[in-house]
């Protein structure tokens, strides 16, 4: 099972990106050979994350009823799991995700 609290987090730091509306979302695993990379890799993906992304957009535009013109222009947002200490921070238009926390993260039952 996909965590879930990684979910919120890609949520919450979507929530005050405010993207536009032909927003693109890319996903990138620079952990890897690292445990939380590989947790990464194995358990939830690039794919999955790309995923929730778009899906987490659409629920914010529509939960907050934003048009496109109440939209902060954000054509691309990054999600970046890198191999440091920190929980997760947003820069620009990336989110940067710790692979150690990554890797303590409990699944969901």
């Amino acid at each position: 099972m996909k965590p879930f609290f990684l979910v919120a987090l890609i949520l919450a730091i979507l929530l005050a990106f405010g993207t536009a509306n032909a927003v693109q979302f890319q996903a990138f695993n620079y952990a890897n050979g690292t445990a939380g990379g590989t947790r990464f890799d194995s358990q939830i993906g690039v794919r999955y994350t790309k995923q929730v992304m778009s899906t987490s957009t659409n629920f914010i535009w529509k939960t907050f009823n934003q048009k496109p013109a109440d939209r902060k222009n954000v054509p691309l947002v990054i999600v970046a799991v890198e191999p440091d200490d920190y929980v997760a921070y947003m820069s620009n238009n990336a989110i940067h995700v710790s692979a150690s926390y990554i890797l303590r993260i409990i699944p969901a039952m």
